[in-house]
């Protein structure tokens, strides 16, 4: 009879993509027993942990802590195609600079800005941009 423990482990293993013979290994039976006393567990364990880990990220991503912005950027990578690095008409990387308030601390006083490109902050009096 299956227990709890083994089908959190059966729904664990599913869900981190372990194959069935060896989550029948870890549990004591062979694959076909797995398979035919954990049919549930096998078939959403992913699903489950998927559900579980996004509804985590998406409150943390809305929340204020310190990791809302990171947790946030992740996610409009994963689910909204935002990339790290666009390119310029010259196929050029072009390096985006973000300054959030309160989150982050303030930006190294040396900077480089590519010409034409707007400062995405006010400079400081002691700051400097070299701008090619």
């Amino acid at each position: 009879m299956p227990t709890k423990k083994d089908r959190e482990i059966a729904s664990f293993g599913a869900a981190m993509g372990i194959d069935q013979v060896v989550i029948g290994k870890l549990i004591g039976i062979g694959k076909s027993t797995l398979q035919t006393h954990y049919r549930e567990e096998l078939e959403l364990g992913m699903a489950r942990a998927n559900v579980s880990v996004g509804s985590n990220l998406y409150k943390i991503a809305t929340g204020n802590s310190p990791q809302a912005a990171t947790a946030a950027m992740f996610w409009l990578k994963m689910r909204c195609g935002w990339k790290e690095t666009d390119r310029g008409a010259d196929d050029a990387p072009i390096e985006t600079v973000f300054r959030i308030i309160g989150g982050l601390p303030p930006p190294p006083k040396a900077l480089t800005v590519e010409k034409g490109l707007p400062m995405p902050y006010p400079l400081d009096e002691e700051e400097t941009v070299d701008a090619g």
